[in-house]
């Protein structure tokens, strides 16, 4: 995919329930195991990282990656990690609602 690609993927996506992930694969390059394993503690808004600590299988397992490579610090770009906040804030709401 070209940046020309990825831009208007984006896009398109603004409106579209997802586009926090969407953001999260074009921006970070992470795969989509390490996406959908992530908690909310791997962020550490302060110094704008995520941590990749884990993946998730396809039986919804999670566990370690398979090299010590794969634990890794990605930096995130200021408009992603205001897109992680804004999201915090619904899935707190969400939950507050539920509980």
């Amino acid at each position: 995919m070209t940046l020309e690609e990825a831009c208007h993927f984006l896009e398109v996506a603004e409106d579209d329930p997802h586009r926090v992930l969407w953001n999260l694969y074009l921006l970070t390059g992470v795969r989509r195991d390490e996406a959908l394993a992530l908690q909310w503690h791997d962020i550490n808004w302060d110094q704008s990282t995520m941590a990749i600590r884990r993946t998730i299988h396809e039986n919804y397992e999670i566990h370690r990656p398979k090299t010590a490579a794969g634990e890794r610090l990605i930096a995130l770009p200021p408009e992603l990690l205001e897109l992680l906040k804004e999201e915090k804030v619904v899935q707190d709401q969400r939950r507050k609602a539920i509980c």
